[in-house]
């Protein structure tokens, strides 16, 4: 069942991508984790931009197992960058990573939207 799934959301345009995985997150952070057949909860993925060291790094907390890469963007939107998952295990950690980065996505291996997150400055 979750190949069909898959296959239905590769079929969205990226932004119908985004505006679903906004509202299932929504729907999540306000309670309601799933009860549907088939559905996938959505990961608020959260991090952190650790700004102590001589260069910024994003310190993300663990994320799905199906996760293979991480997009970034700033206030308006504009992507910044994107970094392949290299393991699960290790929260992932991005050295260098851009000092106005306000958002991260989460792609899987078919490049559908899995989670996204807010990044927190510590």
């Amino acid at each position: 069942m979750a190949k069909k799934i898959r296959r239905t959301l590769s079929k969205l345009e990226p932004e119908q991508q985004e505006l679903q995985l906004q509202f299932r997150a929504l729907r999540n952070a306000l309670g309601n984790f799933g009860g549907r057949v088939g559905r996938r909860d959505v990961v608020l993925a959260s991090g952190h931009l650790d700004m102590s060291g001589h260069a910024p790094e994003l310190v993300l907390d663990a994320l799905p197992a199906d996760a293979r890469k991480i997009v970034l963007f700033d206030a308006a939107g504009t992507e910044l960058g994107r970094a392949k998952v290299s393991g699960l295990g290790t929260p992932p950690k991005l050295p260098n990573a851009p000092g106005n980065v306000v958002t991260v996505q989460i792609r899987d291996g078919n490049r559908d939207l899995i989670a996204f997150g807010l990044v927190r400055r510590t």
